[in-house]
């Protein structure tokens, strides 16, 4: 049995009570699983209609607790029952993640992050997205910036997102339409220099921001590279870095040096070696951050882990290969 690919971000969340998460599976298509904190039994959600036996790509958890997810070149919402209702046509994305919970011009906004171009040469990653009702997602202008990957909205508003394999803050100006069919303008700066790089005959070691959660007032961040992995945590900065808006300025480069020092003072790495972090996910659970991941196969088999504050890591059961 092949795997499906794990080079995809966003394929894991957690329930509104903290109770379940629901994760992409490594194995099988035409299905999700949902693992119960308290069973550690990883029990199937079957998809039906015209995604049975398709692969499921990325999930998000809806405002209303049903699951988002794309799979055959399009976005569907999940109905209870496991029969999905086409929402609207996206190619397979590296990246889906909603727009803020809070009140503002970006609420119940869908995001992807997938190539632009055509075929290889000069290929990078942008971002797309798809304000409420639309059938289709366009374009976000990404200017300056080669590749986007991974991003989370604070319940607050705030926007946090991989770029050039570090973490950045920022966010979307959708203020007026730029005549060149862009939905928005993205703004940002990088905050924090996280990735991992190098190289040699092997290149073993290099790790890049592919996952970022947010869980209370800090951010969990999933550091991957090929069959390797980490998390970290930050707590979220006390000031907007730079954003939309008149108030904000591109930083110097004095205060963005400033910016990446204190980030690098604050960082913590909590699970120093997972593996190839193909799953990840973060909650608050009793009011303790907890994180899940999914890391490498072992002689158990492919484990489905629990990282708590205070408890450290454990293993909550192994994903089932069929």
């Amino acid at each position: 049995m092949g795997l499906i690919s794990t080079l995809r971000a966003d394929t894991a969340f957690f329930t509104k009570d903290a109770s379940e998460i629901v994760f992409t599976p490594t194995y099988q298509s035409g299905l999700l699983w949902r693992l119960n904190l308290k069973s550690a039994k990883p029990v199937p959600i079957v998809l039906g209609g015209p995604l049975k036996g398709k692969e499921a790509g990325n999930i998000v958890q809806g405002a209303e607790g049903e699951i988002l997810l794309t799979a055959d070149n399009a976005v569907w919402v999940l109905g209870k029952d496991g029969q999905p209702r086409k929402i609207a046509d996206e190619k397979e994305p590296e990246s889906f993640f909603s727009g803020p919970a809070a009140e503002g011009p970006l609420k119940d906004w869908l995001f992807t992050v997938r190539g632009e171009g055509e075929g290889d040469a000069g290929l990078r990653s942008i971002f797309y997205a798809r304000k409420p009702g639309a059938r289709t997602f366009r374009s976000v202008f990404c200017r300056r910036i080669n590749n986007v990957g991974t991003a989370v909205f604070t319940s607050g508003g705030r926007f946090f997102f991989a770029g050039q394999g570090d973490l950045w803050e920022g966010g979307f100006d959708n203020s007026d339409d730029d005549g060149t069919g862009h939905i928005a303008t993205l703004i940002g700066c990088r905050i924090a220099p996280l990735a991992v790089l190098n190289t040699d005959m092997a290149n073993a070691g290099s790790q890049t921001v592919r996952e970022i959660h947010m869980a209370g007032n800090t951010l969990f961040i999933g550091l991957a590279g090929r069959h390797m992995g980490s998390i970290l945590r930050l707590p979220v900065p006390a000031k907007t870095a730079y954003g939309p808006g008149p108030e904000s300025e591109t930083p110097d480069p004095g205060a963005a040096l400033e910016l990446q020092r204190q980030s690098l003072t604050e960082v913590q790495i909590i699970v120093p070696e997972t593996g190839g972090l193909s799953a990840m996910a973060a909650a608050e659970i009793d009011g303790k951050p907890a994180v899940f991941y999914r890391g490498e196969s072992d002689e158990q088999g492919m484990g489905l882990w629990l990282w708590t504050a205070g408890g450290g890591v454990k293993r909550l059961a192994n994903e089932p290969r069929e």
